[in-house]
């Protein structure tokens, strides 16, 4: 089990414990927008399972970024590691097919920016966009609190815009929230109950159908991020996501990450870190059609077609 020493991704809510490096990193980011190797485009001669969401646009997926780094107030402190956490989601979804722009990329929002932004997006023609993911990296407390450059609001109100949208209805949508949710630590040896979502963090109608809203720790916990190789839950996704996500669902994706950062992960003085998520699909999510995953259902239904002719 690996251990590092790492900060709670908590806000003004609590004091931060050092970081791993005080230098500054590197905010530059990984993206071709001059998409000199082209586009990547949906190959509809592969397969889907027929329980599966469609994908009948010609945009694999839209990827949004919001990542929060500095703050106004003195007591919330420099999200130092954020933008390798950045880094890798680019990287990583760029193996996954999805064509990453710059303009999808914001940095240090105040509240109103991130609105005005989240609608900017909303206003484009999203009809050929097959799913959406969006990833929130800042600072947080419990019931959905996080942290903009200025001031705090809650996440619920980022997720039911884009449920809103006409072109993305009945489309599969991602949000992972690296934030914490609270200022306890897990601990293995800790056998105290405790929710993992308390009835009071949502209300009957806050999410919608077909949304994954993910959390990189479950509620009234800390998050861990280091300073030098990014959040813990982030980089695990990331891995499992780069090796896993041509072949399994998002669910199954999800649930291995959050293993992973269960299993693997301790700081010096023994707390851990565990991922919730909450899901209201209605079909498997697959973050991309591919030739390896058509093949393996091409072989299955042929399959199936001699075990009903011997039947």
């Amino acid at each position: 089990m690996a251990s590092a020493q790492s900060t709670a991704d908590a806000s003004v809510f609590i004091q931060q414990r050092p970081e791993v490096s005080g230098q500054n990193e590197a905010v530059t980011f990984l993206v071709d927008d001059s998409q000199q190797f082209g586009r990547f485009e949906e190959k509809f001669g592969y397969l889907l399972d027929k329980f599966e969401y469609s994908r009948k646009g010609k945009e694999p997926g839209l990827l949004i970024i919001f990542n929060q780094v500095h703050f106004n107030s003195q007591s919330s402190s420099v999200r130092r590691g954020s933008c390798r956490d950045v880094n890798e989601i680019i990287l990583c979804f760029s193996r996954l097919g999805f064509n990453i722009e710059s303009k999808y990329i914001f940095t240090d929002l105040t509240k109103a920016e991130i609105f005005e932004s989240i609608n900017s997006v909303l206003n484009e023609n999203l009809k050929e966009i097959n799913s959406v993911v969006v990833f929130f990296l800042t600072h947080g407390s419990n019931k959905n609190t996080l942290m903009a450059k200025d001031k705090t609001f809650n996440g619920a109100s980022i997720w039911k815009q884009f449920s809103a949208h006409n072109d993305l209805k009945n489309k599969p949508k991602l949000f992972v929230i690296q934030a914490c949710k609270g200022i306890l630590h897990n601990n293995a040896t800790d056998k105290a109950k405790a929710f993992l979502v308390p009835h009071t963090t949502f209300s009957v109608d806050s999410i919608p159908s077909d949304m994954v809203i993910v959390f990189s720790s479950v509620e009234g916990s800390a998050s861990f991020r280091n300073g030098i190789t990014g959040s813990w839950f982030i980089q695990e996704l990331c891995k499992n996501f780069s090796n896993y996500g041509r072949r399994d669902d998002v669910l199954t994706l999800l649930l291995r990450t959050n293993k992973c950062v269960a299993r693997n992960y301790v700081t010096e003085d023994g707390a851990q870190e565990m991922p919730v998520f909450i899901s209201t699909l209605n079909k498997m999510f697959y973050l991309n059609r591919n030739k390896e995953r058509s093949s393996l259902l091409e072989f299955n239904q042929n399959n199936d077609k001699v075990l009903n002719l011997l039947s």
